[in-house]
Protein backbone atom coordinates (compact mmCIF):
# COMPACT_ATOMS: atom_id res chain seq x y z
CA UNK A 1 0.00 0.00 0.00
CA UNK A 2 2.85 2.77 0.68
CA UNK A 3 4.56 2.21 -2.93
CA UNK A 4 0.87 3.09 -4.29
CA UNK A 5 0.32 5.87 -2.30
CA UNK A 6 3.90 6.51 -3.16
CA UNK A 7 3.24 6.21 -6.85
CA UNK A 8 0.03 8.20 -6.41
CA UNK A 9 2.15 11.67 -5.00
CA UNK A 10 4.33 10.56 -7.41
CA UNK A 11 1.22 11.26 -10.70
CA UNK A 12 -0.33 13.78 -8.47
CA UNK A 13 2.89 16.29 -8.52
CA UNK A 14 3.22 15.45 -12.16
CA UNK A 15 -0.09 16.86 -12.71
CA UNK A 16 -0.47 19.87 -10.47
CA UNK A 17 3.22 20.54 -9.28
CA UNK A 18 2.94 19.99 -5.86
CA UNK A 19 3.75 17.31 -3.86
CA UNK A 20 1.25 15.04 -2.41
CA UNK A 21 1.26 14.03 1.90
CA UNK A 22 3.48 11.17 2.35
CA UNK A 23 1.71 10.27 5.73
CA UNK A 24 0.02 7.43 4.46
CA UNK A 25 2.52 5.96 2.55
CA UNK A 26 4.16 6.59 6.17
CA UNK A 27 2.10 5.21 7.91
CA UNK A 28 1.75 1.73 6.05
CA UNK A 29 4.91 1.30 6.38
CA UNK A 30 4.99 1.72 9.83
CA UNK A 31 2.20 -1.21 10.12
CA UNK A 32 3.79 -3.40 7.96
CA UNK A 33 7.32 -3.28 10.15
CA UNK A 34 4.81 -3.67 13.10
CA UNK A 35 3.33 -6.53 11.17
CA UNK A 36 6.61 -7.83 10.15
CA UNK A 37 7.78 -7.60 14.01
CA UNK A 38 5.17 -10.08 15.27
CA UNK A 39 5.58 -12.44 12.45
CA UNK A 40 9.24 -12.46 12.97
CA UNK A 41 8.59 -13.48 17.01
CA UNK A 42 5.80 -15.17 16.87
CA UNK A 43 6.70 -17.71 13.93
CA UNK A 44 10.35 -18.01 13.31
CA UNK A 45 12.04 -20.40 15.22
CA UNK A 46 15.56 -19.47 14.77
CA UNK A 47 17.02 -23.32 15.33
CA UNK A 48 14.76 -25.14 13.20
CA UNK A 49 15.35 -22.71 10.21
CA UNK A 50 11.56 -22.01 9.51
CA UNK A 51 8.25 -20.44 10.35
CA UNK A 52 5.65 -22.51 11.99
CA UNK A 53 2.19 -21.71 12.99
CA UNK A 54 1.22 -20.84 16.11
CA UNK A 55 -0.81 -22.78 18.78
CA UNK A 56 -2.96 -20.36 21.07
CA UNK A 57 -4.54 -22.85 22.88
CA UNK A 58 -1.00 -24.44 23.74
CA UNK A 59 1.09 -20.60 23.84
CA UNK A 60 3.55 -22.30 21.84
CA UNK A 61 4.60 -22.81 17.77
CA UNK A 62 3.24 -26.22 16.35
CA UNK A 63 6.05 -28.86 15.80
CA UNK A 64 4.61 -29.37 12.22
CA UNK A 65 5.92 -27.91 8.97
CA UNK A 66 3.57 -27.22 6.47
CA UNK A 67 2.97 -25.39 3.53
CA UNK A 68 2.49 -22.31 5.47
CA UNK A 69 5.89 -22.57 6.19
CA UNK A 70 6.88 -19.97 2.57
CA UNK A 71 3.94 -17.68 3.00
CA UNK A 72 6.02 -15.12 5.04
CA UNK A 73 8.87 -15.77 2.94
CA UNK A 74 6.96 -15.33 -0.27
CA UNK A 75 5.82 -12.31 1.73
CA UNK A 76 9.42 -11.08 1.35
CA UNK A 77 9.44 -11.23 5.67
CA UNK A 78 12.78 -12.67 5.92
CA UNK A 79 15.00 -12.99 9.16
CA UNK A 80 18.26 -10.92 8.99
CA UNK A 81 19.98 -14.56 10.36
CA UNK A 82 18.77 -15.94 6.94
CA UNK A 83 20.21 -12.99 4.75
CA UNK A 84 23.54 -13.05 6.22
CA UNK A 85 24.66 -16.46 6.41
CA UNK A 86 24.52 -19.13 3.34
CA UNK A 87 24.23 -22.01 5.74
CA UNK A 88 21.02 -20.82 7.25
CA UNK A 89 19.32 -19.60 3.75
CA UNK A 90 20.46 -23.20 2.69
CA UNK A 91 18.97 -24.81 5.53
CA UNK A 92 15.98 -22.40 5.40
CA UNK A 93 15.24 -23.69 1.94
CA UNK A 94 16.06 -27.45 2.09
CA UNK A 95 12.66 -28.63 3.54
CA UNK A 96 11.27 -27.03 0.56
CA UNK A 97 13.56 -28.65 -1.73
CA UNK A 98 13.13 -31.80 -0.28
CA UNK A 99 9.24 -31.58 -0.43
CA UNK A 100 9.27 -30.38 -4.27
CA UNK A 101 11.92 -33.36 -5.27
CA UNK A 102 9.96 -35.80 -3.03
CA UNK A 103 6.13 -35.02 -4.26
CA UNK A 104 7.61 -34.04 -7.74
CA UNK A 105 7.14 -30.79 -8.42
CA UNK A 106 4.61 -30.39 -5.95
CA UNK A 107 4.41 -29.20 -2.08
CA UNK A 108 1.57 -30.68 0.17
CA UNK A 109 0.04 -28.67 2.58
CA UNK A 110 1.37 -30.85 5.21
CA UNK A 111 3.03 -34.14 5.76
CA UNK A 112 0.67 -35.96 7.43
CA UNK A 113 -1.70 -38.20 5.81
CA UNK A 114 -5.07 -37.27 7.44
CA UNK A 115 -7.24 -38.77 4.35
CA UNK A 116 -8.67 -34.92 4.69
CA UNK A 117 -8.55 -32.73 1.40
CA UNK A 118 -4.98 -30.90 2.80
CA UNK A 119 -3.19 -33.80 3.81
CA UNK A 120 -0.17 -34.91 1.30
CA UNK A 121 -2.27 -37.99 0.39
CA UNK A 122 -4.47 -35.80 -1.60
CA UNK A 123 -2.07 -34.02 -3.92
CA UNK A 124 -1.35 -34.44 -7.31
CA UNK A 125 1.59 -33.43 -9.56
CA UNK A 126 1.41 -31.05 -11.79
CA UNK A 127 3.38 -33.40 -14.43
CA UNK A 128 0.46 -35.84 -14.04
CA UNK A 129 -1.60 -32.88 -15.92
CA UNK A 130 0.35 -31.77 -18.37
Amino acid sequence: MADLYDLYAGNLAKRVRRKAPSDRAAHHRDVAATLKAGILDLFWDPERLAFYDFNMTANARNAQLTAAHWYPLWANIIPDEVKSSNDKAFGTFASLNFGLRRYNGTYPATFLETGLQWGKVHMFSLSAVY
